[in-house]
């Protein structure tokens, strides 16, 4: 459980890196600048051991408009600022557990309720990729 007092929650996935250490402040300055109540940053595929750069060329997430500020209709949590006000109690729909998408799920619906979620292209976030992840097998 969050403390109420908390104004804002981010989200970077376990296996992923910022690729600055400003990461997190140039989430919250878009946030800021841009009266927004969501921000989502690129996240650019690495390879891990025994993987090279061709596998991951169609695993890069970003937004086709990169200006600052640019309204966003969905996002993912692998890189994402969001205000703790909107957050439902129970943020993720369990029917995309094992298929995935639960948070463009999730942005998308806080988007519909009229929430403002934004593009910050420079809060980058590298995500190292194993084999495992890239096989049909594997998650």
């Amino acid at each position: 459980m969050v403390p109420p007092d908390v104004e804002w929650i981010a989200s970077i996935d376990d296996d992923d890196v910022p690729q600055s250490n400003d990461w997190l402040l140039e989430l919250l300055r878009v946030a800021e600048a841009h009266d927004a109540d969501m921000v989502c940053g690129p996240k650019i595929p690495a390879p891990g051991p025994g993987i090279d750069q061709a596998m991951l060329d169609r695993g890069t997430i970003e937004f086709t408009d990169n200006r600052i500020g640019a309204e966003m209709p969905y996002g993912w949590t692998g890189n994402l600022l969001v205000r703790q006000s909107i957050l439902p109690d129970d943020p993720f729909d369990e029917r995309f557990s094992l298929i995935g998408a639960e948070d463009a799920d999730l942005t998308m619906r806080l988007v519909d309720q009229g929430h403002r979620l934004v593009y910050a292209p420079d809060a980058v976030v590298i995500a190292f990729k194993s084999a495992d992840q890239l096989s049909v097998e594997g998650t």
